[in-house]
């Protein structure tokens, strides 16, 4: 599973619904369609199907440690998780001191630190679409 540093609405309910979907896929990721917000990810790679495309990665490609994963995708490997709302208007990682204070002031009236985006933007839970089939978070 990768978390990013620079996500911290990093929602474990999301990751927890992917991982009981996992089992037979080299990757599962929300961002082959991007439907959450940006710094909202869900990437679990099986470390199998990682270590077989680890020496096929490109040297731009290095940064990022499963880019080249999407560059081979192919529906036999990948489950790709959406949403029924379109929420990648919203940025909610944290690279710059104005994405700081925007994610720390959605906080400002939160009722939880724990809050999901969902919540602190006032938007309904997420309706998840497995590789196009809608099921219930």
């Amino acid at each position: 599973m990768r978390v990013n540093g620079d996500s911290p609405l990093f929602e474990p309910s999301l990751i927890n619904a992917a991982l009981h979907r996992c089992s037979g896929h080299g990757l599962v990721t929300n961002l082959i369609e991007r439907r959450f917000p940006y710094g909202v990810a869900i990437e679990i790679v099986d470390t199998v199907h990682y270590l077989n495309l680890a020496d096929t990665a490109q040297p731009e490609e290095l940064e990022h440690v499963t880019r080249h994963l999407y560059r081979q995708a192919d529906t036999s490997t990948v489950l790709s998780v959406t949403q029924q709302e379109d929420h990648s208007h919203l940025h909610v990682a944290v690279d710059t001191l104005e994405d700081y204070e925007r994610v720390h002031a959605l906080f400002y009236n939160a009722a939880s630190p724990l809050a999901p985006y969902w919540e602190l933007y006032g938007l309904s839970e997420p309706v998840l679409r497995w590789n196009g089939n809608f099921d219930p978070l």
